[in-house]
């Protein structure tokens, strides 16, 4: 039974009871009330708030949820802002909160497959790979059989509670799914050194890329782009309509402080001026989408040799999150200048408070304003009602 425990911060008697019973918050310059248009969140009424950096360093727990007994190793968002999603490898689950309300909406298990990665296609549908090796396979003495499982991505149903598709392609282990915000594709990368582009109602992919390297993707807010970014320390932009052509831009991001590292993930940011690539060496790399340059080189993090830390961008991309060893949360202002000459920013904040255990998940939902955070425990942190400045729809330029 999941254990759901609201803070103990006092601010959270303070808390107005409308935020967790259908108004919307924006974060300035994500989205309009157009794009929003009639959502399912039950809103009244559409305010805005305006984070600034003094409220993103007052942000707080407003709940905790106890619901794993073993790290969360994957964490998503839908597009719409309503539910984000966690998955444990340890405890092959997936768990679906919902934001509006700030309550667990669903968890199921998947004793038989595991759970590796999960992302949202839909707000109650999501995709995941697998963990677990199938057992009724033998060794041969001169064949090696690759695992039927993890190679397989499957689309389940949290609502229904059963698998709607399975999506078969990949020969190895699935190491990195980038979806489109309208859920009609979706890209995939594997151990076997391909990547897949899917139409999400396709059981077969629709585009094979041989990269000749291990890789991850990602897909820009827009989905026009996706960008490679391949174990031999390139990044490679394709046009998502035109992908077979080949790359219309390669970035060569060797460095030699980097020499020994591994790339553990990429991501475009929301306005799409910059690529974020992840380390497991304490870095986290942003490159100008335009040139491929590197624009910033965070650090200051606690970490571990070896081992993966997320990092996420708000939502107007000056702000970019990420865990750490410590469980502590900490954040770079990328509009604070640096020393002349200098791309090396380790002059991080940490918010307040902190995780037991490390943090290695998170995820920002800017249509809340919500940054969720994940060990075992699970964490929503919100800006302190009394730093929110609000101001009403009618005070919000429109384009």
């Amino acid at each position: 039974m999941a254990v759901v425990e609201r803070s103990v911060y006092r601010n959270w008697q303070t808390v107005p009871e409308h935020f967790w019973s259908g108004e919307i918050f924006f974060t300035k310059g994500f989205r309009t009330f157009r794009e929003l248009g009639n959502t399912s969140l039950g809103a009244r009424t559409l305010e805005q708030m305006h984070l600034t950096k003094d409220m993103i360093k007052n942000m707080e727990v407003a709940l905790q949820f106890k619901e794993n007994s073993h790290p969360v190793t994957s964490i998503d968002a839908d597009c719409s802002g309503s539910h984000v999603v966690v998955g444990s490898e340890g405890d092959r689950s997936i768990t679906l909160f919902n934001c509006n309300r700030g309550t667990i909406h669903s968890a199921l298990y998947s004793k038989k497959y595991g759970v590796g990665l999960v992302r949202f296609l839909a707000p109650h549908q999501i995709l995941h790979t697998a963990t677990m090796t199938d057992s009724s396979l033998k060794w041969s003495f001169i064949l090696v059989i690759t695992n039927p499982f993890a190679d397989t991505i499957r689309l389940l149903s949290m609502t229904k509670n059963k698998y709607i598709r399975y999506f078969k392609g990949h020969t190895d282990k699935v190491q990195s799914v980038a979806v489109t915000p309208n859920g009609e594709y979706f890209l995939s990368s594997g151990k076997d050194r391909l990547t897949y582009l899917w139409e999400s109602r396709v059981k077969v992919p629709q585009t094979v890329i041989n990269l000749d390297s291990g890789t991850h993707v990602a897909i820009d807010s827009e989905a026009k782009i996706f960008a490679t970014a391949s174990s031999d320390s390139v990044i490679r932009l394709y046009d998502i309509r035109n992908c077979l052509k080949g790359p219309f831009a390669l970035y060569d991001t060797k460095e030699e402080f980097l020499a020994r590292s591994n790339w553990t993930g990429v991501k475009f940011s929301p306005d799409r001026n910059y690529i974020m690539l992840t380390t497991d060496c304490g870095y986290i790399l942003l490159l100008n989408t335009s040139t491929g340059k590197l624009h910033r080189l965070l650090t200051g993090f606690e970490y571990k040799e070896g081992v993966n830390i997320g990092a996420c961008f708000l939502g107007d991309s000056n702000y970019v999150f990420s865990g750490s060893e410590d469980g502590r949360i900490y954040v770079w202002d990328l509009d604070r200048p640096l020393r002349l000459g200098s791309n090396l920013d380790f002059e991080p904040f940490v918010l307040n408070g902190r995780h037991h255990h490390p943090c290695r998940c998170l995820v920002f939902n800017p249509t809340y304003a919500l940054l969720v955070s994940s060990c075992k425990v699970t964490k929503f942190w919100t800006p302190r009602p009394s730093d929110a400045k609000i101001e009403t729809a009618t005070n919000v330029e429109t384009e």
